[in-house]
C-alpha cells in the first residue's frame, strides 16, 4: 500500500491585502497537508484569526529570524507527526488483511519468539510457522524480519508474548 500522504511545510510572506486563507483552501483542495506559517509586515488580529482557523499553524507579524526558525521547527514536527500517523494507519491496514492464524503468528514474532517456540505455543509444526511467516511478510510488504516486527509494533501489536487460552 502506497502512502497517500503528501506533506511538507510552507513559510509564506503575505501581501498587505491577503490573509492567506485562499492559499490554504487551494492546498487543501489538492489534498496536500502543509503546515503553513504566514509572515506579514502589517497583519491584524482578524487576518491572523482567519488564517489560524483556515489551518495555518502560525501567523507572525514582523518576526525576527529566531521566531521564523522556531515556527519552521514547529511545522517540521507537525509534518513528522503526520507521517507517523500515516505509517501507523498503513501498517494497521496491512495487519487487517492477515488471517486469524497469521495474526497469532505475527503477535508472537513481534514478541520475539523463535519459530520453534511459536510452533509449540500454537501446537503446529515449525514448517507451518515458516509457511505463515512467509505469507505474513508478503502481505505486510516486509523485506525481512526486522521490518516485519517494526510494522507490527507501529500497527499496535503488543510486544509481550500473548497468552494461550487454556494455558
Amino acid at each position: 500500500m502506497a502512502s497517500s500522504l503528501r506533506a511538507g511545510s510552507l513559510v509564506v510572506r503575505l501581501s498587505p491585502e491577503s490573509d492567506g486563507t485562499p492559499l490554504l483552501g487551494q492546498i487543501r483542495a489538492l489534498q496536500y497537508q502543509f503546515p503553513t506559517v504566514f509572515v506579514t509586515s502589517n497583519g491584524n488580529i482578524k487576518s491572523a484569526v482567519q488564517a489560524i482557523k483556515a489551518g495555518a499553524i502560525d501567523y507572525l507579524q514582523e518576526p525576527d529570524n529566531e521566531e521564523i526558525v522556531s515556527a519552521v521547527r514547529a511545522a517540521q514536527r507537525r509534518v513528522a507527526d503526520m507521517k507517523q500517523e500515516e505509517i501507523a494507519k498503513d501498517a494497521a491496514a496491512r495487519v487487517s488483511m492477515l488471517s486469524a492464524r497469521e495474526n497469532e503468528v505475527l503477535e508472537r514474532l513481534v514478541a520475539g519468539m523463535p519459530n520453534k517456540a511459536i510452533a509449540n505455543d500454537l501446537e503446529i509444526s515449525p514448517r507451518t510457522v515458516e509457511f505463515h511467516r512467509s505469507h505474513i511478510m508478503a502481505k505486510m510488504g516486509a523485506a525481512n524480519l526486522a521490518e516485519l516486527v517494526r510494522l507490527g509494533i507501529v500497527a499496535g501489536i503488543n510486544m509481550q508474548p500473548p497468552r494461550r487460552s487454556g494455558s
